[in-house]
């Protein structure tokens, strides 16, 4: 661990409020069957993601460390922005939520919208997608498992909400 590589990273896992804006962007360019199918495909992947909590409850790697006071984690300093994310961090996250990672699959259907209505935009959020899903580990959010399982989700999601809404569906041309 380095205070650059660090606050790489923590960049990477805060861009999660930057794919909140694909769906924000269509709405401002009045596509609005376009905006409204995206956040039926952005609703269903979350409700997905909320009822694995429930059936598949997981704890963090946090969660199971203070179980073990022997073991202390690497803390990640970063430069400015590591001491942002740890104050977020500092009430904790629910016990039992973190598989799949929620981040991970909301930013990977955001991905698949913006790759769908937004094609400039997906390619950013495609790097900051993969920048995401390794900080998540890195920083000690998740286990290896959860980013991959919000990846699959995200897909998951899309494709289902896709199912309903002919918008979602990507044209075979």
């Amino acid at each position: 661990m380095t205070p650059l590589l660090d606050e790489v990273l923590v960049f990477s896992y805060l861009s999660y409020y930057l794919f909140l804006a694909a769906p924000v962007v269509l709405v401002a360019r009045r596509q609005l069957d376009c905006a409204i199918a995206a956040y039926g495909a952005i609703a269903t992947t979350y409700a997905l993601n909320f009822a694995l909590f429930v059936l598949l409850p997981a704890k963090s790697p946090p969660q199971i460390l203070d179980q073990y006071p022997e073991l202390v984690a690497s803390p990640f300093k970063g430069i400015v922005l590591g001491d942002v994310v740890r104050s977020l961090q500092a009430s904790d996250s629910v016990v039992g939520a973190a598989f799949p990672s929620s981040h991970i699959a909301g930013s990977m259907v955001c991905t698949l919208v913006a790759f769908r209505f937004l094609p400039a935009l997906s390619r950013v959020l495609a790097v900051l997608l993969a920048g995401m899903a390794v900080a998540t580990v890195y920083l000690g959010y998740h286990h290896a498992m959860d980013p991959l399982a919000g990846l699959a989700l995200g897909v998951f999601g899309y494709y289902a909400a896709a199912l309903v809404e002919p918008d979602l569906r990507f044209s075979r041309e």
